[in-house]
């Protein structure tokens, strides 16, 4: 369920890319989801409007198609968990601005991130205490609820 909501995510976000959504629907199937709404949409062809069947999807599998500052929440946790999951301490810095980018668009939470932002140019003597620093927000980063506000959901298309 979290990669659908993070490929919705990104749909309101606009990112390119990420718009196949019948393939998305296609992968969601293959791992065990199933709803009327997702089967529907994973028949549909790359070219066809999915995005209201999509969101009914989400719907019909308990979630809700994200607003935009929950979108930016989601991909910020997103980027959060990767930092987790990552050695290298420049990435995890450029993972740091990612998150700190997306709880901007969020409008909550950035301001602890905007002090790491600042920091990334640390002098070697510190840069295993920043990075210490930001693992640790990254493991604060508050998890993003499955139902969000409703703002937003684009509507059922007519049959």
């Amino acid at each position: 369920m979290e990669r659908l909501l993070l490929v919705a995510a990104r749909a309101v976000i606009g990112f390119r890319g990420h718009t196949d959504l019948p393939t998305h629907a296609a992968h969601a199937l293959a791992r065990g989801l199933d709803s009327p709404a997702l089967r529907e949409v994973a028949g549909l062809g790359p070219t066809d409007p999915a995005r209201e069947v999509f969101a009914e999807a989400l719907r019909e599998l308990g979630a809700d198609w994200p607003d935009e500052p929950t979108a930016h929440l989601l991909l910020a946790r997103e980027a959060a968990s990767a930092i987790l999951a990552e050695e290298d301490g420049d990435t995890v810095r450029e993972l740091a601005e990612t998150v700190y980018l997306h709880l901007c668009h969020a409008r909550t939470g950035h301001e602890r991130w905007l002090d790491f932002c600042f920091s990334l140019e640390c002098p070697p003597s510190t840069r295993d205490r920043l990075l210490a620093d930001i693992r640790s927000a990254a493991r604060a980063l508050p998890d993003v609820p499955l139902s969000p506000c409703r703002a937003g959901v684009p509507g059922r298309r007519g049959r």
